[in-house]
């Protein structure tokens, strides 16, 4: 069997600006990474179980990727370990505990946080990381692969050369008045791509001139 087949892997879905906003940290083999979004619920952890269901509800595409792979079983854990102990990394997941053998799953319930990260702390006295490390890390945490699938959908309204498509859902101007709202005006993403019958995915592109780009953006027109 293979030592090297364990991987540290995120969960993340892209925020209305734009952001790649990361709310889960595991270690796994195989397609553990895929799994959590194959059913509502894995039962492991029902924090992140409903935070998949409300993203998916409210119209976002929750993602894996993975931060490093070929590792053994003790370097995950120690690598899974090291990004949590990030505080403005762990702030902001829904991870039970702060990775690693220590803490039993449950006991950092986000009402015990504190008291675990004290303990986890004093644990970790005279730990440090290589500023490489950190960088390795920060850069891991906010990137992003996407399946082909998604690539599928995010190029529905685009070509290779950033001009529509024959089956593009936008006219021209629409996609100007999109790319004009999203970077201009108050509404969400969400409530743009609702509006137009499009994917949020396709807003976001639009707005960082992603898809689109020969379109100048241009507010609505005003009905007489």
């Amino acid at each position: 069997m293979n030592k090297h087949r364990f991987y540290v892997y995120g969960l993340f879905y892209e925020d209305d600006d734009g952001n790649n906003v990361c709310f889960y940290i595991g270690k796994g083999t195989g397609y553990r990474h895929e799994n959590h979004f194959y059913s509502s619920t894995t039962g492991d952890n029902p924090y992140k179980d409903n935070k998949i269901a409300k993203l998916q509800r409210q119209g976002y595409e929750p993602f894996s990727k993975i931060i490093k792979g070929g590792l053994t079983e003790e370097k995950a854990y120690a690598l899974e370990e090291a990004i949590l102990q990030r505080d403005d990394v762990y702030e902001n997941l829904t991870n039970m505990t702060r990775g690693g053998k220590g803490v039993k799953a449950g006991e950092d319930h986000p009402s015990k946080r504190e008291e675990v990260r004290k303990k986890m702390s004093e644990a970790h006295k005279g730990k440090t990381f290589s500023e490489e490390t950190r960088r390795k890390l920060s850069k891991a945490l906010s990137g992003r692969t996407h399946s082909e699938d998604s690539k599928r959908k995010m190029s529905k309204n685009t070509n290779t050369k950033g001009e529509e498509n024959p089956d593009s859902t936008l006219t021209k101007e629409e996609a100007a008045t999109v790319k004009w709202l999203a970077r201009n005006s108050n509404m969400t993403q969400k409530e743009i791509a609702s509006s137009y019958g499009i994917d949020q995915t396709n807003v976001s592109l639009i707005k960082r001139d992603k898809s689109w780009q020969h379109v100048d953006p241009k507010p609505p027109v005003k009905e007489s």
